[in-house]
């Protein structure tokens, strides 16, 4: 069964992508959010340095750039 007969609720690997792209972006956000609290530099460091190892595995494209991207700075 390919993809265009996905139904709504059976899983799929487009269903699969996005729901990956969702908790990534999901997971991001929060770090952030979280770093603005954060009490000290390397607390925030932390977290965004495990959000990085866990999308640097990534197979999607968009999230291997932004991997490269916020790695370099």
């Amino acid at each position: 069964m390919g993809d265009a007969a996905c139904k709504p609720r059976a899983p799929c690997s487009t269903h699969l992508k996005a729901e990956r792209v969702w908790r990534m972006k999901t997971a991001l956000h929060q770090i952030y959010e979280a770093a603005a609290q954060a009490p000290s530099p390397e607390e925030a460091q932390a977290g965004l340095k495990k959000w990085i190892s866990w999308a640097s595995r990534s197979p999607l494209d968009p999230f291997e750039h932004l991997v490269k991207t916020l790695s370099s700075h």
